[in-house]
């Protein structure tokens, strides 16, 4: 009996023993894979900017891999749509509010309120992220132009100062842009136009501005390229490609526009993400000090949002905190531009990407009309020219109706659904502007030659005259 009950102790023991190991190995285990495992990144963001803070998060987690992929925010806002909230990715890390907030109203973010300290909440009176927690700003950006200073010397081009100046004849063929709905920063200027101007002065500056480029890019970073290797010689793109451009020696330079939106660029944790622990070490990584100090590298050349950071910035480094900026910036209206979001840029596209070349071409004789009209006007000339600019400057969509949630939804659904009724009238819908500008620039462009070769017979018969004149 006592051997038997030294046994049954001994059992016993045992039991308690590798009970104990096993909720020791689980617990251990648990938090290795807590930090283990693939992080999955969208973004828009270039490889030269990710890239640096990949690498300096993986020193501080070499047990965590970190897979980027890359695609522009229309499409990357429409891939997590797809994925109908069992998303294979983890984190959506952009510049571009609106695709935050069309993902928050979605339900496809979760909350997450980093631990990090010392962040403002606030630059100016704008929030630096989301006061719902949804989604968290790291660092600023502000719009505005690259140049090549070397190319507009050249060119003897003066430097623009406002978005009004892109229209200039002076600058036909000299400044590129990439598609709205292909960048999200570019999205943002046009509603930035549309909204300090009015809907309808907005979008004639646009179309004016669109008849000057010389290219519609693939991508924003494309635009920063063409400037820097003199492509052509002014780009709408944000600060930082500038900046980082500069600091690697290449002669160009960036001026924010008389009129200045500058908005944070944002992180986000997807609801149901596969790795949310090893997520959120990244988003707290990005508020910490080593990457907010690394944002100053030129490679990167973002504005970080903690003020203490611009004391160790280059004298010329833009500092959004700064009054100057801040009282240069105006309001922005997010709610309007998300819910015409993708409206916005499918009109962008018919009347600028889709029909580049007839509005160049169009563009390129109505400012030799112009010219002509300077040197020696005609009544009969300036009505023509007048009668093109109508039908260049058409806006098919009444801003009433830009704002109708009926309405927009049939682009939103567009862009985001593959087989759906909405959506099938919304292709047909920019199918059918895209044709109707086609033919209001031919019709234009008819217009303008009647008026060139009105004013050109006018100067024959001039000619003549002082002929006539002087055989007397």
């Amino acid at each position: 009996m006592k051997n038997t009950v030294n046994g049954f102790g001994l059992v016993a023991r045992s039991r308690w023993l590798f009970a104990g190991l096993l909720l020791f190995l689980s617990t251990w285990s648990g938090a290795v894979l807590a930090s283990q495992g693939k992080l999955v990144i969208l973004t828009s963001f270039p490889q030269e900017m990710t890239e640096p803070l990949r690498r300096a998060f993986l020193k501080e987690h070499p047990d965590i891999s970190i897979e980027i992929q890359r695609r522009g925010d229309s499409d990357a806002v429409k891939l997590i749509h797809g994925m109908e909230g069992s998303p294979t990715v983890d984190l959506y890390w952009s510049a571009v509010p609106d695709g935050f907030e069309l993902l928050k109203q979605g339900g496809y973010l979760q909350r997450y309120k980093s631990a990090v300290d010392a962040v403002p909440a606030y630059l100016g009176t704008m929030p630096i992220s989301d006061p719902d927690g949804y989604y968290t700003g790291f660092s600023v950006s502000g719009y505005g132009f690259m140049r090549n200073i070397r190319y507009l010397d050249a060119k003897r081009l003066p430097e623009p100062r406002d978005w009004s100046a892109l229209a200039d004849p002076v600058y036909f063929g000299h400044v590129g842009m990439t598609s709205a709905f292909r960048s999200g920063p570019t999205h943002l200027v046009i509603e930035h136009i549309l909204q300090s101007r009015g809907w309808e002065a907005g979008w004639r500056l646009i179309q004016r501005v669109g008849g000057n480029l010389k290219t519609v890019t693939r991508t924003g970073y494309d635009v920063a390229e063409g400037v820097r290797d003199g492509e052509f010689g002014i780009g709408v793109v944000i600060d930082s490609y500038a900046i980082s451009a500069k600091a690697s020696a290449y002669p160009v330079a960036f001026r924010y526009p008389g009129e200045l939106v500058m908005l944070p660029a944002s992180i986000a944790l997807l609801k149901n993400a596969p790795n949310p622990a090893a997520a959120r070490l990244f988003v707290d990584f990005l508020l910490s000090e080593t990457a907010q100090y690394l944002l100053l590298d030129k490679r990167i050349a973002r504005l970080p949002i903690k003020p203490e950071v611009y004391d160790s910035a280059a004298d010329d480094f833009p500092n959004p905190f700064k009054a100057a900026i801040i009282n240069r910036s105006v309001p922005f209206d997010l709610s309007t531009s998300i819910k015409r979001y993708a409206l916005v840029n499918s009109l962008f596209d018919v009347m600028v990407t889709f029909n580049l070349a007839s509005l160049r071409r169009v563009t390129s004789l109505l400012h030799a009309v112009e010219t002509r009209l300077a040197i020696d006007d005609d009544a009969k000339a300036r009505a023509l020219l007048q009668q093109a600019r109508d039908e260049i400057e058409f806006v098919p969509v009444l801003e009433q109706k830009s704002r109708d949630s009926a309405f927009v939804a049939q682009f939103s659904q567009a862009r985001a659904d593959t087989d759906d009724a909405i959506r099938q009238r919304g292709i047909a819908l920019e199918n059918q502007w895209t044709d109707l500008f086609h033919e209001r620039y031919h019709k234009a462009y008819l217009l303008a030659e009647k008026a060139l070769s009105v004013l050109v017979a006018d100067a024959k018969k001039g000619r003549q005259f002082v002929s006539a004149q002087s055989g007397k």
